[in-house]
């Protein structure tokens, strides 16, 4: 009797909570209490909390895009969504968000990188949704893409006589060579004043006469190039926008060949900077130290920028090197040696840097060595040869030599960041290089 009188106290509690239950939701409550007691389970609780991670590439490949701009928002059980926190995804494509809540989630793109279309879906920018279980050990992945924006990229190639009179017949006809290196290594399409479609690989020729345009119509915005002419004799070369990124207004690199049949008897070596990559300061200040004749000259260069030293008698010797390279920045050379050895020879050091910021990632490079004959009656056939040392931990074998004919090139592949090198070509009897040596750092 005692055991029943002490279970029907329980039984009548029990019904006055369903009671007051059903009459403050006019539903059976159970499924309410069950509702709290999984939310805690499932990471409401301390110690339980979740995290996603949001990858984003170029659309159609697995390149990463950073300063991507993404709102995270989780959603309510209403339907209504509720802002948590912004990211910006970093030089991975990658924003980890952690310590989260089990529930459902969107990311929502608020700012695309420089460069990029947003993607937009139903009119507004397009939503990525997820949701987070009661138990994920490894971060839940989104992956998104950007389409970059087009842009144009012309090459125009202009010829003048140094004393202003009409072109020769032989002039206009004259082809001039350019190498137009893209810095993604990928192909591009282009067409000569407007005629047929042609295709060029990263690295390859492009044959200009006096007044013609290469276009380029749809070249993915913030995409660097490098463009190069071959030397011709008695020619001399300016340009404009020879590297830089494609700027989604277009950008036009003009080439100027001025001719001067009377070279004079000294020589000169101008030394010009590029700095190239999105997010480079045009403003930053690169440090050069030039040994020429024995003489040494310290000075400072900016982007687009340059220094000539002129009337250097044959046989002075120089070394011209980058120091103090600014954090985020890399080199493609940091030295050039060499000799005046000729008469009137007008000796051009490009120094490039690329920006790839405070943290670049650890990755191996290339190194890729090219050779180019110009002048009167030369022999196209003719094989060039090279050394090249390595120096650094995980250094590949050397020293290595090989040869180059006119066009040709060597690239070393898979080379560890932070190793040294130095290339040097052995003279040839009747043939000026404008450099001997040219060294550098992988980075």
């Amino acid at each position: 009797m005692k055991r029943l009188r002490g279970a029907r106290p329980i039984a009548l509690l029990l019904a006055c909570v369903l009671a007051l239950s059903a009459a403050a939701s006019g539903t059976m409550a159970w499924a309410d209490f069950s509702q709290h007691r999984t939310n805690i389970a499932e990471g409401e609780g301390p110690g339980m909390l979740r995290s996603a991670l949001l990858q984003k590439y170029e659309s159609g490949t697995k390149t990463p895009v950073s300063g991507v701009e993404f709102a995270l928002y989780r959603v309510n059980f209403d339907g209504t969504a509720t802002p948590m926190q912004s990211y910006i995804t970093g030089r991975d494509g990658q924003i980890l968000a952690s310590d989260l809540k089990s529930g459902d989630y969107y990311w929502q793109e608020s700012r695309p990188a420089p460069g990029f279309l947003p993607e937009i879906e139903d009119g507004q920018p397009k939503k990525y949704p997820f949701s987070l279980p009661g138990e994920n050990e490894q971060p839940v992945r989104v992956t998104a893409y950007n389409t970059r924006r087009q842009g144009k990229l012309a090459l125009r190639k202009t010829v003048a006589n140094s004393d202003e009179s009409p072109l020769t017949q032989a002039q206009k006809d004259l082809l001039f060579e350019f190498t137009v290196t893209f810095l993604d290594g990928k192909s591009y399409t282009y067409s000569i004043d407007g005629g047929a479609a042609q295709t060029i690989v990263s690295g390859g020729k492009i044959y200009l006469k006096s007044g013609q345009t290469a276009q380029f119509n749809n070249m993915p915005v913030g995409i660097g190039y490098v463009i190069t002419e071959t030397p011709v004799a008695h020619y001399v070369t300016t340009s404009e926008n020879h590297a830089a990124n494609v700027p989604e207004g277009g950008i036009t690199a003009a080439f100027i060949n001025t001719y001067n049949p009377a070279p004079p008897n000294n020589g000169s070596l101008t030394i010009t900077k590029t700095v190239i990559g999105e997010g480079a300061d045009p403003e930053q200040d690169f440090d050069f130290t030039a040994l020429i004749g024995g003489e040494t000259h310290s000075f400072t260069l900016k982007h687009d920028e340059s220094k000539t030293f002129d009337g250097l008698p044959l046989g002075t010797a120089y070394v011209v090197s980058e120091v103090n390279v600014p954090q985020g920045y890399t080199a493609n050379h940091d030295r050039y040696i060499g000799t005046i050895s000729a008469a009137g020879a007008a000796i051009a050091l490009p120094f490039v840097n690329h920006y790839e910021g405070e943290n670049p990632p650890d990755l191996p490079g290339n190194l890729e060595v090219t050779k180019t004959i110009a002048g009167p009656g030369v022999n196209l056939d003719k094989a060039f040869t090279f050394e090249i040392a390595f120096t650094g931990r995980d250094a590949p074998q050397s020293p290595q030599t090989f040869t180059l004919k006119h066009n040709e090139k060597k690239t070393f592949t898979g080379i560890p960041r932070g190793v040294a090198y130095t290339i040097t070509e052995s003279a040839e009897s009747g043939y000026r290089a404008d450099f001997s040596i040219a060294g550098g750092v992988i980075s």
